[in-house]
């Protein structure tokens, strides 16, 4: 009885525990113009993980492809849907993402266009603002 109750409770807590975040494709241009992916009228996405990473003070998030999905592919899929100036494919968590970049880490980074910030707290430790950019990184 108590491995049966072992097992069930480990199951429950493995199925929820274990899960991928998808990320949807839209395509960019380096002036940031940009559409959904789409195939056959249905949103292009792609499994995987959301990441935080930072270089210095600056902070972004990146998604980590965990399936077999090529980013060059999408990249050509997007020149070929929208022309030759949406050379960008990036991920996105919905529709009112943010810009965000593929990469395996978060020194290795695809290209497109995207969005970091620098947090300063102030000396009450009370408020902090988020200072953020936008930038084509290559």
């Amino acid at each position: 009885m108590f491995k049966k109750l072992f097992f069930i409770i480990g199951s429950i807590f493995i199925a929820t525990n274990t899960h991928a975040d998808i990320a949807y494709i839209y395509c960019a241009t380096p002036n940031m113009n940009w559409n959904w992916l789409k195939e056959m009228g249905d949103y292009v996405f792609v499994s995987g993980e959301w990441k935080s990473g930072q270089i210095g003070s600056y902070r972004f998030n990146y998604f980590k492809i965990t399936d077999n999905t090529n980013i060059s592919n999408l990249q050509k899929k997007c020149v070929k849907q929208f022309g030759e100036s949406y050379i960008f494919a990036q991920p996105a968590d919905d529709t009112s993402t943010d810009w965000n970049l593929f990469g395996s880490d978060e020194i290795n980074l695809s290209s497109g266009v995207i969005r970091y910030c620098s947090t300063s707290t102030s000396q009450s430790l009370i408020f902090s603002r988020a200072y953020c950019f936008y930038s084509l990184y290559r």
